[in-house]
């Protein structure tokens, strides 16, 4: 799904054409990829960071995807990461599916109904 090559910007950008630079910008920040670091290539991050491009990829998508499968997405992921992933999924209006075995890490999530 990413490009390695190219840049957490440009990633996204890939999958929401219509949604200028700054504004892509101001949501990868909500994702804590702010300044240099959405210039960087995506093979030089880390996998805690190319978890949050990802996702970001996924959530900022122009359109975006009616539907989210994630196969346990909080392994190997540090608590900032799980918690963003936790912010980005109560602004997600599609739907999400993963195991039960990680609703404890999203209390009211999994329950939640738009």
């Amino acid at each position: 799904m990413l490009d390695d090559a190219a840049s957490v910007l440009d990633n996204v950008c890939a999958l929401a054409p219509s949604v200028p630079a700054g504004k892509v910008r101001n949501q990868l920040a909500r994702f804590l990829l702010r300044g240099a670091t959405v210039e960087r290539a995506v093979g030089t991050l880390c996998g805690g960071e190319r978890f949050r491009v990802a996702l970001a990829t996924l959530l900022l998508a122009d359109p975006p995807p009616q539907l989210l499968v994630l196969d346990e997405p909080t392994n190997n992921a540090d608590r900032r990461s799980v918690d963003q992933l936790l912010e980005a999924l109560l602004c997600y209006w599609g739907r999400s599916e993963w195991p039960a075995t990680t609703t404890t890490f999203w209390p009211g999530c999994a329950s939640r109904q738009r």
